[in-house]
């Protein structure tokens, strides 16, 4: 809440924690919102230096992957800098989780949900994302690929200068 300005920022965080919106979000247990949670987790972690922490808010981000895909690997290029052995704590949750989860779920269960992602559900009354509404104006979703690759490209330069930043 200080980064953004805020004369009081117990108030700031308190109506940002208690928004209705968030409070939907947490209290119905939607992925989305566990997964934000980690990357936040895992951006100021970072910026303080908590591989614990890093830890958690990996295993929180991947829980919707698609939604970790292009921070975490901006995450790996701020982690550069650190010393192996608290990479090492960092990645030790995300990787227990991961032999954990294949013990439990088979070890093919990333190939299952990836081939799950493909599996075309009704088509939505309203659109949600960029991809739906494309997919509803008949424009293929490849057509966005080069802006965001170079959206993507700029974001990995930047971070690579200078380091996270809001």
């Amino acid at each position: 809440a200080q980064e953004c300005g805020s004369p009081r920022p117990r108030i700031v965080a308190l109506l940002a924690v208690f928004c209705p919106y968030t409070l939907v979000m947490l209290f119905t247990g939607t992925p989305d919102a566990w997964s934000l949670l980690g990357l936040f987790l895992s951006y100021r972690a970072i910026q303080t230096r908590q591989p614990l922490l890093l830890g958690i808010g990996l295993v929180l981000a991947l829980i919707r992957p698609q939604n970790a895909a292009l921070t975490v690997p901006v995450f790996l290029v701020a982690l550069r800098h650190w010393p192996p052995k608290e990479l090492a704590r960092g990645a030790a949750l995300p990787v227990a989780t991961v032999l954990v989860s294949m013990v439990i779920f088979g070890v093919d269960w990333p190939l299952r949900y990836w081939d799950s992602y493909f599996i075309q559900p009704p088509s939505p009354r309203w659109f949600t994302s960029i991809y739906t509404g494309l997919e509803l104006l008949g424009i293929p979703g490849w057509i966005l690929a080069p802006p965001a690759l170079a959206l993507v490209g700029a974001v990995f330069q930047q971070s690579g200068r200078e380091g996270l930043s809001r």
